[in-house]
């Protein structure tokens, strides 16, 4: 019996994907099984795979595109470890990854669903920021006001609580691992282990981060799915409204976006910080 399952869904991206298996299985701890779901590559993506020659990962090609929420959800499917944890296919884990946060989550009471760590994003082989938010228990407000634990990369969980909230939503074109955490996060706690354990890369073929029209969507779907909790309070309302005029203009839809911050604005004045962090976060990582 494998101690821990590990997910990596991927398209197309096989030089990439070289790296990321190579950080799974230069683990400090040894007892997992990875699980590659291919969906539908081009390229020499099953070639790599079966290069490494390891027993431990399992090979699937999808017969159909599922997206990503579609093919993590196949991962887990197939998965057979009490813990599940994702590794996107173009990110890498630091090797005790695995082990610190195996031995946090043993550790911790069942309410807890998931342990995460911090991560580190690097362009061209160079690290750029670290992105580390140390919070534990009840996160689900923390989760309203930001995506604290970030990209699926740094997240190790349960497989049955991963399956009692029904999984990733499919079809969802972005924002995927916040809507799973809201959703884990309305019934269980979270731990963290407060070191920046992945390298999160990015590079200009990351489609999902750089096409706003889906990240649009995906916060409006957030948004109305927990609109009675994000507009008790005006300081949080004016957040996500800012949050989605930002996404909306940079798509292109400026008379959405002006309405939007209008309102925010009227809501929250001193909100408008959050919008200028927004930008100039932009402004960076554009450099």
């Amino acid at each position: 019996m494998r101690d821990v399952s590990v997910v990596i869904p991927t398209y197309n991206r096989s030089e990439k994907l070289r790296r990321a298996v190579k950080s799974v299985l230069d683990q400090s701890h040894r007892n997992f099984e990875l699980i590659v779901i291919d969906d539908c590559s081009e390229d020499d993506t099953e070639e790599v795979v079966e290069g490494f020659g390891d027993d431990r990962i399992i090979y699937h090609r999808n017969k159909k595109n599922l997206g990503g929420g579609g093919a993590r959800n196949l991962g887990i499917h197939k998965s057979s470890a009490e813990y599940i944890a994702f590794l996107d296919d173009d990110d890498e884990w630091l090797p005790r990854k695995m082990e610190k946060q195996l031995k946090a989550i043993k550790g911790a009471p069942a309410s807890c669903c998931g342990v995460y760590t911090g991560l580190t994003k690097y362009r061209d082989g160079k690290p750029l920021t670290q992105k580390m938010i140390v919070r534990e228990g009840d996160i689900f407000h923390d989760l309203l006001w930001e995506n604290i634990i970030g990209s699926t990369s740094v997240i190790l969980l349960r497989k049955g609580c991963v399956t009692e909230v029904g999984g990733f939503t499919q079809g969802l074109p972005a924002s995927q691992e916040l809507d799973l955490y809201l959703r884990l996060a309305e019934k269980f706690d979270f731990g963290c282990v407060p070191e920046s354990l992945v390298k999160y890369h990015i590079h200009k073929d990351n489609q999902i981060t750089s096409d706003y029209s889906k990240k649009a969507y995906s916060r409006r779907y957030i948004f109305n799915l927990y609109k009675d909790c994000i507009t008790d309070d005006s300081r949080l309302h004016a957040r996500h409204l800012y949050e989605i005029g930002f996404l909306e203009y940079m798509e292109g839809d400026r008379e959405e976006a002006y309405k939007h911050f209008k309102e925010a604005f009227f809501l929250s004045p001193p909100g408008i910080k959050h919008l200028i962090r927004k930008v100039l976060s932009k402004l960076i990582l554009d450099i």
